[in-house]
């Protein structure tokens, strides 16, 4: 499982939209209203360490830039190599979704040496020379091979079935739900 983070207006909303497939030109300024409405105030998501643990991997956006994109082992590895430590006590989450932010990234800064600003731009660009990133980026380079997928998966139809399918999938379900409320079929048959 992914967990998906970033700071307010990181454009989360409009990639889930995008991920199910329902960003189209309305939907797209209704998705960058909602986020410009959360400027996830200055209010971070507060998610506990054990949940935070359950996930697999960590997406991170901030100003709509993947930063970082991969197992969650390794996301302080990166943030590390940034020359930003997270303090045992503050939760990891809490870390990435202000790490990037203007007002709480220098109380992170770890390096020997004055502390500059690193910018959403400079924090993407040093995650595509990461070796993660660098992984990440082969892997897309790389087409799909359609036939590996399941045919249903790939349907530009409104279904994934043919409409005869669908008729005998629906006949089926209806026999079913007959026999298992036949008390109630029974007794509307002696009503009618």
């Amino acid at each position: 499982m992914a967990l998906l983070l970033g700071p307010p207006s990181s454009e989360k909303t409009t990639l889930m939209l995008a991920l199910a497939g329902k960003l189209d030109p309305a939907l797209k300024a209704a998705a960058t209203k909602g986020d410009e409405a959360n400027v996830v105030t200055d209010y971070y998501l507060k998610l506990a360490p054990e949940t935070y643990d359950l996930f697999d991997d960590i997406i991170l956006l901030s100003d709509g830039q993947i930063i970082y994109q991969g197992p969650r082992e390794q996301v302080l590895e990166f943030f590390e190599s940034m020359g930003f430590r997270c303090p045992d006590r503050k939760g990891v989450a809490d870390f990435l979704q202000e790490v990037t932010s203007k007002k709480d990234q220098q109380q992170y800064w770890a390096k020997d040496g004055p502390y500059r600003f690193i910018t959403v731009d400079e924090f993407a660009e040093a995650f595509q020379s990461f070796h993660l990133g660098r992984k990440v980026g082969d892997e897309l380079s790389v087409p799909f091979d359609k036939s590996k997928g399941h045919p249903a998966a790939l349907t530009t139809e409104k279904y994934g079935l043919r409409t005869k399918e669908l008729l005998k999938a629906c006949a089926d379900r209806e026999l079913l739900l007959m026999k298992r409320n036949s008390f109630v079929y029974f007794f509307k048959l002696f009503q009618a």
